[in-house]
């Protein structure tokens, strides 16, 4: 019986400790992605202000007293502005104890100076403006990484086009000026009426960087629902009129339009205000410039978009970003 005791307690404390370790796992978890309390980050930031005062006064000329800025500018990145208050008044605990300890300031290096509190303060003062800053956005640093991403791969998903049946190829290049990961161009792309139709618009949102990356995610979950829905001659306009209601300080953009029977290769192009399409013509290897007539979207309503028609023999293509090519009978491209 000592022994099953001895037995069933080990396996208690066992579980105990594995709870706790799933606890604080999940805890971290959470707080990295910004859903969770700032405690443990709170704690650790505590433990080492009395650190830091210990090791400044047993060496005073090594680790000087504004070393406590450390933990206060992590402070400022990681905590919310309550936490932070507390962080605070421990490091002014810190700095007390440190100047009656180490004695006036005119007896030596290593002591506590006027410049010194004047340097933590500031610090302190800029760490708490950025998390109320943080706090009103509501997005905390270690998630805004996170977003950014997000955002950049739901576009990236987002522009991905759909596979073609045998005898067509496709690719698709976006690269985005200056090497930025976000930019105002994005591709939306579907196969409609029973999948014997391939609709692709490529679209470019004035602006650049961030504010035109965020308008570019915007208009394509809202060009990508419309895609389909409507009569291919029905979607410039009714983007037109979407555009016009976001009401937009800089609001316009640029779009063409490609419908294309990937039965008969027949196609049509519908421009608002975009750069000309070209086609390779395979037969003679001359490039034909091929555009639609149509104002920028986001201008004026009751805007008219007239296509231009063609047809993609077997070995023509099309381009820019976005190439589409016919394929001889019995060929396959990679």
């Amino acid at each position: 019986m000592a022994g099953g005791g001895a037995k069933s307690f080990t396996a208690r404390m066992r579980k105990k400790l594995h709870r706790a370790k799933i606890g604080v796992r999940r805890s971290g978890v959470d707080y990295f992605r910004g859903d969770g309390s700032d405690w443990i980050a709170l704690a650790g930031l505590l433990l080492t202000v009395p650190a830091i005062a210990s090791l400044t006064m047993v060496m005073p000329v090594w680790c000087a007293p504004s070393a406590l800025v450390l933990p206060i500018v992590a402070g400022g990145l990681l905590l919310r502005p309550a936490s932070l208050l507390g962080l605070y008044a421990a490091a002014a605990a810190a700095l007390i104890v440190e100047s009656v300890l180490l004695g006036p300031y005119t007896e030596g290096p290593g002591r506590v100076t006027p410049g010194t509190v004047l340097t933590v303060a500031a610090c302190g003062l800029f760490g708490l403006l950025i998390a109320q800053f943080r706090s009103r956005v509501g997005v905390p640093w270690r998630r805004g990484g996170t977003m950014l991403f997000d955002l950049r791969e739901r576009i990236r998903v987002q522009s991905k086009l759909p596979g073609l049946p045998e005898g067509w190829h496709r690719e698709m290049a976006l690269r985005p000026a200056g090497g930025q990961s976000f930019s105002g161009d994005f591709v939306v792309a579907a196969r409609t009426g029973t999948g014997r139709t391939l609709e692709v618009v490529l679209t470019d949102v004035s602006g650049k960087g961030m504010d035109a990356g965020s308008r570019a995610l915007l208009l394509s979950g809202a060009f990508g629902g419309l895609l389909g829905s409507l009569p291919p001659h029905s979607f410039l306009p009714a983007a037109n009129g979407y555009l016009l209601r976001q009401d937009w300080d800089e609001g316009f953009a640029t779009s063409i339009h490609l419908v294309l029977d990937l039965d008969s290769g027949d196609y049509e192009l519908l421009s608002a205000g975009h750069l000309p399409a070209l086609q390779l013509h395979a037969g003679s290897g001359r490039w034909e410039e091929k555009s639609g007539e149509g104002p920028l979207l986001g201008v004026y309503d009751g805007a008219q978009f007239d296509p231009v028609k063609g047809s993609l023999r077997p070995g023509d293509s099309t381009r820019p970003s976005v190439n589409i090519i016919r394929t001889s009978p019995g060929r396959r491209l990679p």
